[in-house]
């Protein structure tokens, strides 16, 4: 008989499970039967040249001699599936290496062995910049059953993104007379400076108040090889500043002339606010205060410049009350029956005529006069008060009576006399008298007044005159004479009779005459 082995057809690579063999045996008379072949070697993993033997064997019958037939193979390398990844990264600065892997032939299982890497650009670096790289995975197998083999793959890194942000300096965003700025800042990855270079731009107006978002700063980054470009743009809005407002006042005496207040509007470095004020006096409104009193003032600013708010400021002005210049005279004079009081006036400081003198409407006639009292009240000034002094002294007056005479004998002629210096229709009488005395030879008496009413006289200086009074002898007829002549005797005395020229012519008498 004839025992044909066979191994199954088609190339003998290595596909992990075994290779099996068919075996038969023909023979004459219709001799055909199969037969378990029996393996040798190892059918499954790549060894050697016909590495893998299948044995059929035919065992002798009546028939047939016993026969057999041994057929080999050998088990070739397999190829891996190998691929390598084409990985779509971001630049971050790491490196992104494409990654090859070798699966065996149940598409499961990976094929040991290594990876050799070959970029364009870069040869065996592996890429860490941005861009499209060509990459060439060569695969060795340390597997016996599989070939080494190579993948072909691409690796993109595309360009990271940058964050570019505009900061203005911190706020509130009040007008200042100098612009506000801002920084930029670009962030990204890797350690490099993206700011370098990198510049604020400025649009709007940025140093005055105008409109809404009207500051307005921006910043490009244009980007390098791993980054991406950007840029970023950010507003403010100025507001206006308060000025600062003050409004003077103060403490100031009363001069008849208006006390405004002058207000001041600064800004921004001590600069002139350029505006308007109106002024509000309490009590007054709108009129600044002239007299004496304490005034509140607000000056209400009104800005003109867009740049500064209105603004107010407040302040006290007091004005204190002046001296006035008061001058109030009483009398001074001889008395002339007449009353005397005060007169005066004050005035003010620019030498006005003031009101609000009350001078005591008391007079004084008599000696010695007195006093004159006198205030002085006026919103502006301050009060006054005082005594004036009305001073009467006595009037010299006199009094001088008329000599007068008479015969002896005779009865005293009306004394008279002149009354000088003093005050018509005062009152004053003189009455006058003279010395006793009628005889001849106490002549002359003295002639004197006296003046009465006695108070009115305390309002004189008199000097009081006297005059002679004289008593003339009388002529006498003498009708008869004893003793009128004789030889001493010792007697002084004679007697005479005389005929008295008072006596009717027809009566006589007899005087008794003394001699010394």
């Amino acid at each position: 008989p004839t025992v044909t082995v066979a191994f199954e057809t088609g190339s003998h690579v290595y596909r992990g499970t075994p290779f099996t063999a068919s075996a038969s045996v023909t023979g004459p008379g219709g001799l055909n039967e199969t037969l378990m072949p029996s393996y040798g070697g190892n059918c499954t993993d790549v060894t050697t040249t016909n590495g893998c033997s299948a044995t059929g064997t035919y065992a002798e019958t009546a028939n047939y001699n016993a026969a057999s037939a041994t057929a080999y193979i050998t088990i070739l390398r397999a190829t891996p599936t190998i691929t390598t990844s084409s990985p779509t990264a971001t630049y971050d600065a790491n490196p992104h290496p494409s990654v090859g892997s070798a699966i065996g032939v149940n598409n499961v299982t990976p094929v040991s062995g290594s990876f050799a890497y070959a970029y364009t650009p870069g040869g065996n670096t592996e890429p860490v910049n941005a861009g499209s790289y060509g990459v060439v995975a060569t695969f060795t197998s340390t597997d016996n059953n599989y070939t080494g083999g190579t993948a072909n793959g691409t690796v993109t890194i595309n360009k990271a993104t940058t964050t570019t942000t505009v900061a203005f300096e911190s706020g509130p965003y009040i007008y200042k007379a100098a612009p506000w700025t801002a920084t930029a800042n670009v962030s990204g990855v890797g350690s490099q400076s993206f700011t370098s270079g990198l510049t604020v731009s400025y649009t709007g107006d940025c140093t005055n108040v105008t409109s809404a978002d009207n500051c307005i700063a921006s910043a490009s980054y244009a980007g390098d090889t791993n980054h991406d470009g950007s840029s970023d743009t950010k507003t403010i809005t100025i507001l206006p500043a308060t000025p600062t407002v003050t409004t003077t006042g103060g403490t100031f005496t009363y001069n008849g002339s208006p006390r405004a207040s002058v207000g001041s509007a600064t800004g921004v470095g001590g600069a002139t606010v350029p505006g308007t004020f109106a002024y509000v006096y309490s009590p007054g409104g709108g009129t600044p205060p002239t007299d004496a009193g304490s005034y509140g003032v607000t000056a209400n600013f009104t800005s003109g410049s867009a740049n500064y708010t209105n603004a107010s400021a407040t302040n006290t002005i007091v004005i204190n009350k002046a001296s006035a210049t008061c001058t109030v005279t009483g009398f001074s004079g001889v008395y002339d029956g007449d009353p005397h009081g005060a007169t005066g006036e004050c005035r003010g400081v620019n030498n006005e005529l003031l009101t609000g003198l009350v001078i005591d409407s008391t007079t004084y006639v008599n000696v010695p006069g007195g006093q004159v009292h006198w205030t002085f009240t006026n919103a502006n000034y301050s009060d006054q008060s005082g005594d004036a002094t009305v001073t009467i002294s006595k009037r010299p007056a006199f009094v001088t009576p008329d000599a007068k005479s008479k015969v002896y004998g005779n009865s005293d002629p009306t004394l008279t006399g002149t009354l000088s210096g003093f005050v018509s229709g005062g009152g004053i009488t003189a009455t006058y008298s003279r010395t006793s005395g009628e005889n001849v030879i106490g002549s002359p008496y003295s002639i004197s007044a006296v003046l009465s009413p006695t108070a009115a006289l305390a309002n004189y200086d008199i000097t009081y005159n006297t005059a002679a009074f004289t008593i003339t002898p009388r002529t006498v007829n003498i009708t008869s004479a004893t003793g009128v002549n004789k030889i001493y005797d010792g007697s002084k005395s004679a007697s005479v009779t005389v005929v008295d020229d008072r006596k009717s012519r027809s009566e006589e008498h007899t005087s008794e005459l003394q001699s010394h």
